[in-house]
């Protein structure tokens, strides 16, 4: 789930027609929203989640197939496995079945805390073991000699993972004491006992400052080093090896993670700070294109932790050949088509 959800509840701003005074007009456009906020709630989300579950899972077995032999396979395990957990929690558990069964978040002021702390630590820890793992590959391009020691030392890539996620449910434990249930139990959101300037504090801490700023502007960087380094040994990378194929594909995930989260909190900013504080003055319309920039931001923020598989195959023909390899090995349709072709060469070398 994007960061805009997480920090306020866009029901907040839903507004009661027969109070308005609105004409019949405007309650069909009205309608209208609501159906779309429905369709993408309750199943363009969720979908984009489940099959990002499923690419995610075979991206993990891909990587069993091949083995695990070198710390960056280790990070591309560990990674993919965060973005199963993080895809399930925020695409799945909270938008998919909190629309179609129960609010998670309402069930108690408990569960309205614990699910935000999920959010936020499980979204923010894939996003630095991705950081972690571009900073590997920054190793052994601009230090291939003494990367060696590390290469094969999968106790570092677990270790640094494991406090990076320890680190970061740390960092956003505040959304115990920041967020709460609503009087009326219908929503959750800040708590009435954080002062206005406190949760705008809060929201750059963690939106600003822990989603975007530290893990993009390291990223950026990384990549721009990694890129320069490639350029002085191209030689090299035009090799079919698999430490180079491994680069390819991260690069290609670095930039598409800082696309994601460009499209993901522009429109979250837009919302909060432009449209927020006209929304009293401008009537039904100004409160449904702040509810559809925030839903906009939900659907980039899910596909950044489900397409991964996707850049994996398409940035890299060894990771290609990885995935069919995989699917004869294991799937009993390709096994038959196997043996089929094999006794159909068999016998035209016989004749």
């Amino acid at each position: 789930m994007s960061e805009s959800s997480k920090i306020l509840n866009v029901s907040d701003y839903e507004v009661d027609l027969s109070s308005t005074g609105e004409s019949p007009s405007s309650s069909d456009e009205v309608e209208l929203w609501s159906g779309l906020f429905g369709v993408v709630n309750g199943g363009v989300i969720p979908l984009i989640g489940l099959c990002g579950f499923v690419l995610n899972g075979l991206g993990v077995a891909t990587l069993l197939h091949m083995g695990i032999n070198s710390s960056s396979m280790a990070y591309m395990l560990i990674l993919s496995i965060g973005d199963i957990i993080s895809g399930f929690v925020d695409s799945i558990l909270t938008v998919g079945i909190s629309y179609w069964k129960r609010d998670l978040y309402t069930i108690s002021g408990l569960s309205c805390k614990i699910l935000k702390w999920l959010n936020y630590s499980t979204t923010f820890s894939t996003q630095f073991v991705l950081v972690l793992f571009t900073f590997d590959r920054l190793l052994a391009v601009t230090y291939p000699l003494k990367y060696r020691l590390l290469k094969h030392n999968f106790k570092y890539p677990v270790i640094s993972c494991s406090a990076a996620w320890v680190s970061m449910h740390i960092l956003t434990s505040g959304n115990l004491y920041v967020f709460d249930l609503s009087g009326d139990g219908r929503s959750c959101g800040q708590s009435d006992d954080i002062s206005q300037l406190g949760g705008v504090i809060y929201f750059h801490y963690t939106a600003t400052l822990l989603y975007c700023a530290i893990p993009a502007s390291l990223l950026f960087i990384f990549n721009i080093v990694i890129l320069v380094q490639m350029r002085k040994n191209a030689s090299n990378f035009k090799k079919e090896g698999r430490e180079s194929a491994i680069t390819k594909i991260l690069l290609i995930v670095s930039f598409a993670y800082m696309i994601f989260t460009a499209v993901n909190i522009i429109p979250v900013y837009i919302s909060l700070f432009y449209l927020e504080p006209k929304l009293d003055d401008n009537g039904e319309w100004m409160t449904q294109l702040y509810s559809s920039l925030f839903q906009l931001a939900e659907l980039p923020a899910t596909m950044n932790v489900s397409f991964n598989f996707v850049f994996y195959i398409l940035g890299s023909k060894i990771f290609r050949k990885e995935f069919v390899s995989m699917l004869r090995k294991n799937c009993f349709c390709l096994k038959s088509d196997d043996v089929t072709n094999n006794s159909a060469a068999v016998s035209s070398r016989n004749k």
